[in-house]
């Protein structure tokens, strides 16, 4: 008799043991789908900012090369300007 008393104890507790990692592998399922929701948004910005710190790079090369240019030809209207002013003194010297 205390056999019996035995399995069926054994076999309460198997099915308790059974019952309570059901419940654990459904909790873990939910950890597991938020989780993978996390690391998915977190993905997203991460590919968005790589887009945006890529286009403000671009941009601010654009605008650094634009400067250049615009200080090239700044440069160059002086020297010019300075050329045909000596040049000028140079012929009203010479007359």
């Amino acid at each position: 008799m205390s056999e019996r008393i035995t399995a069926a104890a054994a076999m309460r507790k198997a099915e308790q043991v059974a019952a309570a990692q059901e419940s654990h592998e459904e909790i873990c399922a939910v950890r597991y789908r938020s989780i993978d929701r996390s690391i998915t948004l977190i993905l997203r910005l991460l590919s968005w900012g790589g887009v945006a710190a890529f286009s403000i790079i671009v941009g601010l090369l654009g605008w650094s090369l634009q400067q250049q240019y615009q200080s090239q030809l700044q440069a160059r209207a002086e020297a010019t300007a300075k050329i045909e002013m000596l040049e000028r003194q140079l012929q009203q010297s010479s007359k």
